[in-house]
């Protein structure tokens, strides 16, 4: 699970990395766990308007209200995962520690299939740790 300590080291990472990030993770899961992606193909639209100013964070933040609502109300605990993973995805939008929380939600997702959540969450750190090299090598070119 993404700690405090995790977090706080790749917090130098862009946010519109870890929304490809995010959004990555999400499609390998689906792909993963064989489950349904309609509904996320509604998020990733979402998270695509955002880059491009298409829509507002006000928006974005009633959208992701929404499937947190959901989750609340859901019955099924896929269901549950599935709509916090979405809703913390959209809500990196304006806060970008959230990417963690939805990889969290990921990993508990994978578990729930008896999945090797140990492997998942290793991949998930190597495709940041690529991102936190690339951050910081952009930072020495600066310098």
């Amino acid at each position: 699970m993404f700690k405090a300590n995790t977090i706080n080291h790749y917090k130098d990472i862009s946010k519109e990395y870890l929304l490809l990030w995010i959004r990555e993770s999400i499609k390998k899961m689906h792909k993963d766990l064989n489950l349904e992606d309609s509904e996320f193909k509604h998020i990733d639209t979402l998270m695509n308007a955002s880059t491009q100013n298409i829509v507002t964070i006000a928006e974005i933040r009633r959208e992701a209200f929404k499937l947190h609502q959901k989750a609340r109300s859901s019955i099924d605990l896929t269901h549950k995962l599935l709509y916090r993973i979405y809703g913390q995805s959209l809500s990196i939008i304006h806060v970008k520690t959230h990417a963690f929380h939805a990889a969290n939600y990921i990993l508990k997702l994978y578990k729930l299939y008896d999945k090797d959540v140990k492997l998942v969450y290793e991949n998930q750190v190597e495709n940041l740790e690529s991102a936190y090299q690339v951050t910081y090598k952009k930072l020495d070119d600066i310098i």
